[in-house]
């Protein structure tokens, strides 16, 4: 992970700061996209973003323009966006989480978005590139219940 980088955002723009070259944020590119509403930074450079028009982005630290967008995923506004973080049995001990090299690792190819009507949205890139794995509301009780 590059602890010399980071992202932000404000109600209107997207900003990449990489303190190796200057303190001067740069502005992202999210043309055609909502206002910047949940981000999610994996150890591997890549930023999962959510916008007020329900669009979603990939980026990368190389990059000043997203790699991905999936324009109007969600019907709602992203109100949260995360990687998912890889639980692999070889990598539990007693329960618990054990970090590699004092990280814990992320499975890039899924994540999981809630948007403002309470979705929860899950996408496993490596089983469909385009539309959520499963979508439900969380109003919704669970088949086993």
């Amino acid at each position: 992970m590059d602890t010399m980088s980071f992202y932000f955002s404000t109600s209107r723009a997207l900003y990449k700061v990489n303190r190796a070259k200057s303190d001067v944020p740069v502005l992202l590119d999210t043309t055609g996209l909502g206002a910047p509403s949940a981000l999610s930074m994996s150890i591997e450079g890549y930023l999962l973003a959510g916008f007020t028009c329900g669009s979603i982005a990939i980026y990368h630290n190389d990059y000043t323009s997203p790699i991905t967008v999936w324009a109007n995923a969600c019907r709602h506004p992203v109100v949260q966006i995360k990687w998912s973080t890889m639980y692999n049995n070889e990598l539990m001990r007693g329960g618990v989480n054990v970090k590699i090299g004092g990280r814990y690792l992320n499975r890039l190819c899924e994540f999981f978005v809630i948007d403002s009507a309470d979705g929860f949205h899950i996408w496993n890139l490596q089983k469909n590139m385009d539309t959520p794995m499963r979508t439900m509301q969380f109003s919704q009780k669970h088949e086993s219940l």
